[in-house]
């Protein structure tokens, strides 16, 4: 289940901390990863509540993604209007907490 943390306005951009479930490790020495359909939802929230984007048709956020600090990725949203846009998705600590950017065009 994700959570709002903090709201933050940067640089006139609001950035949404979000936390994500972690899936369950398999093993004591498996490395924790983000619930990739959680982030996708967060993600969806976070384009409607705090960009406005209205027309989210699909998110699609990278399954696999380990609970590093220094971990950055892009999840993939298709717009009603605008087409397919990244969103950079930025961890803020290892307890699943992450950042959402503002879509952009694919590079």
């Amino acid at each position: 289940m994700s959570f709002p943390r903090a709201l933050a306005l940067v640089g006139g951009i609001s950035v949404l901390t979000m936390g994500a479930t972690v899936l369950q490790q398999t093993s004591l020495d498996a490395p924790r990863e983000l619930d990739s359909q959680a982030v996708e939802q967060g993600v969806r929230r976070v384009l409607t509540e705090e960009y406005s984007y209205q027309s989210v048709q699909h998110v699609s956020c990278p399954s696999g993604q380990p609970l590093d600090p220094s971990n950055q990725f892009s999840c993939t949203v298709r717009l009603k209007v605008d087409g397919k846009r990244q969103v950079p998705i930025v961890l803020v600590d290892d307890t699943g907490r992450y950042r959402v950017g503002a879509p952009r065009w694919p590079q």
